[in-house]
C-alpha cells in the first residue's frame, strides 16, 4: 500500500503557502532577520510543486525542467535569508550557479529519469550543504532549540535526497517500487520542510 503522490504533492503545496504566509505576516516589517526572504523561498517551493502535481497537463520539459530550476531558486532564497538573519555577506555567485546548473543539467537528462532525479538530489544536497557550513561558522554566536531543530531538518532532507540519488544510478535498485521511493522522499521532505521552517522561525526570535 502506498501513499497517494498527488495528494502529497497538494499537502506541500499548502503547507509551503501557509508557513510562508504565516512566516511574512511574523516578520512584516523586520527587513534584516530573513524571514521575509525564507517565506519567498517556500513559495518558490510550492510553485515548483505545483509544476509537478501538473505533469500531464504542461509539457515534460517545463514540469521538469522549469519545476527543478525553482526548486533550486527556492534553496538559494533560503541560503539568503540564512545569511541576511546571521548577518553575513552571501557571494552572488552561490545563490546563482545552482539554479543555473541545475536548468542546464535538468535538461540534458530529461530523457534519464534516474540520472536526473540523482543530479538534481545532489544539486539541492550542496545548497542545504552551505546552508549548514553557514550554521557551522556561526555556532558560537548561535544558541537555542531552534538551531537545532533547523540543523537537524537539514541533515535529514540531505541523508533522504542522497538516498534518491544513490537509488537513481544503482542498477540494483531498479526493482525499488518507483511509487514507494516517491512516497518516502515526499513525506520525509514535508516533515523536514515543516521543522526548518518552524527552527528558522523559533531561530530569528
Amino acid at each position: 500500500m502506498h501513499a497517494d503522490v498527488p495528494t502529497m504533492l497538494l499537502m506541500t503545496i499548502v503547507n509551503s503557502v501557509v508557513m510562508a504566509g504565516a512566516m511574512a505576516t511574523v516578520g512584516w516589517g523586520q527587513r534584516r532577520d530573513g524571514i521575509a526572504w525564507w517565506a519567498v523561498g517556500l513559495l518558490l517551493y510550492a510553485l515548483a510543486y505545483g509544476l509537478f502535481v501538473a505533469l500531464g497537463a504542461v509539457a515534460r520539459e517545463l514540469a521538469f525542467v522549469l519545476g527543478n530550476v525553482l526548486l533550486a531558486c527556492a534553496f538559494a532564497a533560503l541560503l539568503l535569508a540564512l545569511h541576511r538573519f546571521l548577518q553575513q555577506p552571501v557571494a552572488p555567485w552561490l545563490l546563482a550557479l545552482p539554479p543555473t546548473g541545475m536548468a542546464l543539467l535538468s535538461t540534458l537528462l530529461l530523457a534519464h529519469d534516474g540520472l536526473r532525479a540523482a543530479a538534481v538530489s545532489l544539486c539541492l544536497c550542496l545548497q542545504m550543504g552551505l546552508m549548514l557550513w553557514a550554521l557551522r561558522r556561526s555556532v558560537p554566536r548561535l544558541k537555542g532549540r531552534g538551531l537545532r531543530l533547523l540543523r537537524w531538518a537539514l541533515r535529514a532532507m540531505i541523508a533522504v535526497l542522497l538516498l534518491r540519488a544513490l537509488l537513481g544510478v544503482l542498477p540494483a535498485a531498479q526493482g525499488l517500487s518507483g511509487a514507494t521511493l516517491l512516497s518516502l522522499t515526499f513525506v520525509a521532505s514535508f516533515a523536514a520542510m515543516l521543522m526548518a521552517s518552524l527552527g528558522f522561525v523559533f531561530m530569528s526570535r
